[in-house]
């Protein structure tokens, strides 16, 4: 099922990591976002704020203070459920290769 919130936070926090990853600043993070016209566009049309905005820096300052919950939000209900582990004898639902 989509969930346009879960979605919305998931992808906040993967940009929050890349930027953290590529050196960025956190000032030099809010200039960034501020270039994203459309996006920012988007966000008031649906939101009324710009939300991807005001959700990266948030993360990015969790991250950069390794706050142990910013990383536990990742995983949602589904997620933390045991993985299957598949071998090259079995597809991906479990049966059997022929």
């Amino acid at each position: 099922m989509w969930d346009e919130e879960r979605r919305a936070q998931l992808r906040a926090q993967l940009d929050a990591v890349y930027f953290r990853l590529y050196g960025i600043e956190r000032a030099d993070v809010e200039d960034i976002m501020s270039t994203f016209a459309i996006a920012e566009r988007r966000d008031r049309a649906g939101h009324g704020t710009y939300r991807t905005r005001d959700l990266i820096p948030g993360y990015y300052d969790a991250y950069s203070a390794a706050t142990p919950t910013a990383v536990q939000t990742w995983l949602g209900p589904e997620e933390k459920r045991t993985a299957r582990r598949h071998s090259m004898e079995t597809e991906p639902d479990g049966r059997g290769m022929a």
